[in-house]
């Protein structure tokens, strides 16, 4: 925990507004609060963000500790996010995710959540399809669609 701590220190020192982490590792640690406390001493909890995800399509499931590993309503102080699965482009096909953002997103913040951000990763292999729509929707604005 030491070292996370340092890292969140040297990033806030180098201008970062907030530093964001997967919560997993430390609530499944069941060192959520001692890792509050720890960066409540060093001030730097205002500046760290806690990202709660969940793969699943199963709400049941969103119900249970499977989520949040008991710990999602910490009064720790801690900001919590959601980060719903929204894609990934290079090893799934093609599919609709909107089910697991919408359950993560409600389930997330009936809980408490304060934010959100989506889950997918970028491949570079896509960088042409990016700027493609990228032209096409300034295209389209020039026009007053």
């Amino acid at each position: 925990m030491d070292y996370v701590i340092r890292i969140i220190k040297h990033l806030v020192s180098k201008g970062l507004s907030k530093v964001s982490l997967w919560n997993d590792q430390i609530t499944r640690m069941r060192l959520l609060e001692r890792f509050a406390s720890c960066l409540i001493e060093e001030n730097l909890i205002d500046k760290t963000v806690s990202n709660w995800w969940y793969y699943g399509l199963d709400e049941n499931v969103l119900k249970t500790d499977r989520f949040d590993h008991g710990c999602f309503g910490s009064e720790s102080g801690l900001t919590r996010w959601v980060t719903p699965m929204a894609g990934y482009f290079f090893w799934w096909l093609y599919q609709s995710l909107l089910r697991n953002i919408y359950l993560v997103l409600k389930n997330g913040f009936r809980r408490g959540a304060e934010g959100t951000i989506a889950h997918c990763t970028f491949d570079l292999a896509f960088t042409g399809i990016i700027i493609v729509s990228l032209i096409f929707h300034g295209i389209r604005q020039e026009k007053g669609h």
